[in-house]
């Protein structure tokens, strides 16, 4: 088994909440620390936290998946 990380665009909960659905183990946060701080931590873990309630799941990682086969069916863009 192999850890599938969720990169690029997390500046907030729903970003982060959406990288875990489409089957994301871990979300990595860079570029959203830079222009946010250290305080955009708080802020993803609160987006989390009302994921985990509007979808009705006991916890963050249990977001990890449920939205995998919606994202796998999406049309690829092309250039």
């Amino acid at each position: 088994d192999l850890a599938l990380i969720g990169v690029g665009g997390v500046s907030d909960g729903a970003t982060a909440a959406q990288k875990l659905m489409a089957g994301a183990d871990l979300v990595q946060l860079y570029t959203g620390m830079i222009y946010g701080g250290p305080g955009i931590i708080g802020h993803i873990c609160d987006g989390l936290s009302k994921a985990v309630d509007d979808v009705g799941v006991d916890n963050a990682g249990a977001l990890t998946g449920i939205a995998t086969d919606e994202w796998a069916n999406r049309p690829v863009p092309e250039d």
